[in-house]
């Protein structure tokens, strides 16, 4: 049993109605976040962050925990923080 901070950027503030909670999984690995996040904030919060065909974070997503970029099966420890964030791409010509 672990309770992660999680921090949410843009479209997740906005499905989630907040920018951080403090959350308390039973079975500590992303994947179980996500099922968890997904019962209290509905499947669009699922389907944002995942492909579910693929079973994979969705490309365009950057999920971190403690700064390092997460899997599905990565494992979660007490006080972890973790943030979903919308990646960027592109930059300045020339």
């Amino acid at each position: 049993m672990a309770k992660v901070s999680v921090f949410y950027d843009g479209v997740f503030a906005g499905l989630t109605g907040r920018e951080k909670e403090w959350v308390e999984l039973e079975v500590s690995d992303f994947l179980h976040l996500v099922d968890k996040l997904s019962r209290e904030h509905g499947d669009r919060f699922r389907e944002a962050v995942l492909d579910t065909e693929r079973m994979e974070i969705r490309a365009g997503v950057s999920v971190l925990n403690n700064g390092r970029r997460v899997e599905l099966k990565t494992p979660l420890q007490e006080g972890d923080e973790i943030a979903f964030l919308i990646s960027i791409a592109g930059g300045a010509d020339g």
